[in-house]
């Protein structure tokens, strides 16, 4: 935490006053009832407060309610002759912080805002909004659902009107069997009224509808947009063909409200909706005009008429996405405007079939807000009215973080690890900071074989507790001497803190911080030392990493390794060196990487031309190659344009200006191959016909990327390739040094560097650009698949510094790729260790720029005999040492 980060996190003075507040005495009368935090009142919040004051007088309620609506809710309260029996407190207000933090009893129907961190002693009721159509979480998007989830762990009790909704909440928000939330399956409070017949003929008389069909239009929002135009038109044509018995009512989405103004004026059938909560005037409505709203499950309970409008059917299910094909449902659905007048001057009779109703609604009653509101007050886990049903399941909480995700060898690891290890026996969880992950890592998430709790909001604390972390994050010496336990208790105090605010009623056995390397995660971890087993991995000699780079927080990194319960490191040789620098630590373990090797295999075997369609090319032998194809090809480019024309001319002309011989001779085959990938809409671009050609390739692949796949298909060459990113340890300096030797006397040979990220990004493009040998390499930035590039070239080349162990170079030898590596003490021992009749696996050479430059000179001129590896040997091996560090 630095001081920039503090002022970017900016926690107000209000919700530092919550942090203190936490501390005060919990109000056992204190009911806090939160409507879309604070946007509305109305719906489930609405009928739980009206039963709460007619059946429990004695509590006392707190609505917050933002300061903009507060007029109108307060109007609507007195409508209601609710405002003098409950205390409307403005949203972010300290009362409302103070209420928040000390109310016994806390209802919601979504969420708190992100610095809520529930107390034991208080009680969280989340009665969900709505019976889900919608996609929802995970299944809307991977990593936008963070303080919903959060929330939903919180909560004591999240009830919900059927098991349908409990199964979609539980797996896509991914708490199923985690949290300690109980699920009660119970009637929809703000469905209560529309068993009401009192109520239906109070606003049927209040409003004039007793002698009229009433018809309630109710188009869901959409997120891209509702188009007013077609809205105005659709409701003008309604009006115009209804009877003078028929009264159309519309009201639009709260969201389409504040940005859309239907035109009323020349209507004369249809009024907008009136000032009433929306479940108090719905028994007074004959017809139900919607489309993707949940309000089509409520209205079954009225067993009248409902008409399903989804004139954009298709773009709504591909843009938002739906559980269910509602035109299957036994509900009259219409994607036609005429069909819908047709249907309404119909009037048809409705029956909805009882397996249908029991699905959606099996439990909902005229009762049913004051038998939920009964059971929330009892604070009972017993109920002849309801279903109640345990979410944690009995196996213990493993919570893993491992890092961003990016494409290296950690993330590799762990995913690998997670395809390996027996996930029957444990709850496994990621912990995810979701904001940090960048956009092209987060399609790991989709696959991932465990659930994910993601962690989006900004760190919570006091001034104190934020300068004492300031200092002791960004001072070497402070807190290491002076001050020691006053300023490790007060930073544990506040990552203790947000521990609970993370995880909540979640019971977490183990941590592992699986990266070993984030800092705020490894005070995390301490805060929980002395209460859960912590586990900290190393997966390379981070003392001599820190020694080289200094890319991380020594003294952090250094106490979790004192107070972990466990050190886990990912090779035998790295052990001394922790026993020397951390004598006083509890245990180290060794767990040899998980390769994933029959995955990498599969994964070798994809095609290349498609995977290449995603390769990203940094650099490339064609940009020095084409600068002299230009001056041969064009000689006018005074202009931008004649440049740009020039530019399309030579891509059209390049299998007849470029030497690509070998290349144009699987022409056919590529071509063929993406006619089945790119959809008609990209190949529009290069022909009406919606067909490629041969003079499309320069345009989809690009220049460099038709070099590198004729380089490749060239038998005369020898491709030689390193992936890692730009860093000190991978040492591409000195494999670029080494290969300039080779080429300069074997112009036959390629470099392909295969790097996703680093510092030293620019510094290794600068000397490639420089070297003699810059026509004979490429380079290439992170890719989703880069198995189907290595399996393609002649060998692969580790040139590193150090290693925790060079997963690549086993990687490679999955692919049946000779392997070039520098003598790395952990790649060694691992070769030892499951290589068959010991014969190595792989070309080990001296660890330096000669020894590479001899290795590749070797391969390049003799025939070299590398033994096999025992893949599944290790894997036997790695599960075996997993089940230890676990179950120990």
């Amino acid at each position: 935490m630095n001081v920039k980060k503090m002022k970017k996190q900016n926690v107000d003075f209000g919700q530092r006053s919550y942090i203190k507040y936490r501390s005060k005495k919990i109000d056992n009368n204190s009911i806090l009832i939160e409507c879309n935090q604070g946007r509305e009142f109305q719906g489930n919040m609405f009928h739980l407060c009206k039963s709460i004051v007619k059946n429990h007088p004695n509590f006392k309620i707190s609505i917050p309610i933002k300061v903009e609506k507060k007029s109108r809710i307060i109007e609507f309260l007195e409508n209601e002759n609710l405002i003098k029996f409950v205390n409307v407190v403005d949203m972010f207000s300290l009362e409302y912080y103070k209420l928040l933090a000390t109310s016994k009893f806390l209802i919601n129907d979504t969420s708190f805002y992100a610095f809520f961190n529930k107390r034991t002693e208080q009680v969280y009721i989340n009665t969900w909004h709505g019976t889900p159509l919608k996609k929802m979480g995970k299944s809307s998007s991977l990593t936008n659902f963070g303080n919903v989830q959060k929330n939903l762990m919180s909560s004591d009790y999240l009830v919900l009107s059927n098991q349908y909704s409990k199964e979609k909440l539980l797996v896509d928000y991914c708490i199923e069997g985690i949290s300690n939330t109980k699920v009660i399956i119970a009637p929809s409070p703000r469905n209560s009224t529309l068993f009401s017949q009192s109520k239906r003929e109070n606003i049927r008389e209040k409003y004039d509808l007793t002698n009229k069909r009433a018809i309630l239009y109710m188009p869901t929002y959409r997120d891209y947009g509702t188009n007013l135009k077609y809205m105005q038109e659709c409701i003008e044509e309604i009006d115009s063909n209804l009877s003078n018995e028929d009264l159309l009512i519309v009201k639009l989405h709260p969201l389409d409200q504040e940005c859309m103004d239907i035109d009323f004026s020349n209507l004369s059938k249809t009024i907008e909706f009136p000032s009433e909560e929306l479940y108090e005037f719905l028994p007074a409505i004959d017809t139900l005009i919607t489309d993707y709203s949940s309000i089509m499950y409520d209205f079954l309970n009225t067993g009248r008429e409902i008409i399903l409008y989804t004139f954009d059917k298709e773009e709504y299910y591909e843009k938002r996405g739906v559980y269910e094909d509602i035109h299957e449902y036994p509900i009259v659905n219409t994607s036609d405007l005429k069909e819908l007048i047709c249907t309404l001057k119909n009037n048809n009779k409705v029956e909805y079939p009882k397996e249908f109703l029991d699905k959606f609604i099996p439990l909902d009653c005229e009762s049913g807000a004051d038998d939920v509101v009964d059971f929330i007050l009892s604070n009972s886990n017993e109920s002849d009215k309801f279903l109640i049903e345990e979410v944690r399941n009995d196996k213990k909480n493993i919570v893993i973080f491992a890092g961003l995700l990016w494409d290296n060898g950690i993330s590799k690891a762990f995913l690998n690890m997670i395809d390996s290890i027996d996930l029957n026996e444990a709850n496994y969880i990621l912990f995810v900071k979701a904001k940090d992950i960048k956009k092209e890592h987060i399609y790991k998430l989709k696959d991932l074989k465990i659930p994910y709790v993601i962690d989006y909001s900004k760190t919570q604390f006091t001034y104190l507790e934020g300068l004492t972390t300031y200092f002791y994050t960004n001072y070497k010496k402070f807190g290491t001497k002076l001050l020691k336990g006053f300023v490790e208790k007060k930073v544990d105090r506040l990552y203790d803190r947000e521990f609970k605010r993370k995880f909540n009623t979640m019971d977490v056995s183990t941590f592992i911080h699986y990266t070993g390397f984030d800092r705020d995660i490894a005070m995390l971890m301490n805060s929980q030392s002395n209460k859960i087993n912590t586990i900290m991995f190393a997966h390379t000699d981070m003392f001599k990493e820190y020694e080289l780079k200094q890319n991380f927080n020594y003294k952090i990194i250094y106490r979790s390794y004192l107070t972990a319960s466990k050190i886990i490191l990912v090779n035998e040789e790295l052990k001394q060196s922790y026993l020397d620098n951390v004598p006083e630590t509890k245990k180290i373990e060794v767990l040899d990487n998980f390769l994933g090797y029959e995955k990498i295999i599969q994964s070798g075997t994809e095609n290349l031309y498609k995977e290449m369609l995603d390769y990203q090319v940094i650099y490339s032998p064609s940009k020095t190659i084409w600068q002299k194809v230009e001056t041969q090809t064009i000689t006018n480019s005074d202009s931008i344009f004649s440049v740009n024309a020039q530019n399309l001319f030579l891509k059209s002309k390049i299998f007849d200006i470029c030497d690509l011989k070998h290349l144009k001779s699987h022409v056919n085959d590529i071509v063929d191959l993406i006619e089945h990938e790119m959809s008609n809409v990209t190949k529009r671009k290069f022909d009406e016909k919606h067909t490629i050609s041969t003079e499309n390739l320069a345009y989809i692949y690009g220049i460099s990327k038709l070099f590198l796949l004729n380089d490749l298909l060239n038998p005369e060459i020898k491709t030689f390739i390193n992936v890692g990113r730009f860093s000190v340890e991978k040492s591409h300096e000195r494999l670029i040094k080494a290969f300039e030797t080779v080429n300069a006397q074997d112009k036959n040979t390629r470099l392909i560097l295969v790097a996703p990220h680093g510092p030293l990004k620019s510094d290794v493009i600068n000397q490639i650009k420089n070297s003699e040998s810059c026509d004979s390499i490429h380079v290439l930035s992170g890719m989703k698949n880069p198995y189907a590039l290595i399996k393609q070239c002649d060998a692969f080349v580790l040139s590193s510094l150090y290693e925790g162990q060079g997963l690549v170079v086993f990687e490679s030898i999955a692919l049946n790729v000779p392997v070039i590596t520098v003598d790395l003490p952990a790649t060694r021992s691992v070769l030892d260790e499951f290589s068959v009749e010991g014969k190595y696996a792989a070309m080990i050479v001296e660890n330096s720029e000669s020894g590479i430059t001899k290795g590749i000179f070797d391969f390049v001129n003799n025939d070299i005999e590398l033994g096999e590896f025992d893949f599944s040997a290790m894997e036997k091996n790695s599960k075996l040492q997993w089940d230890k560090i676990i179950n120990e």
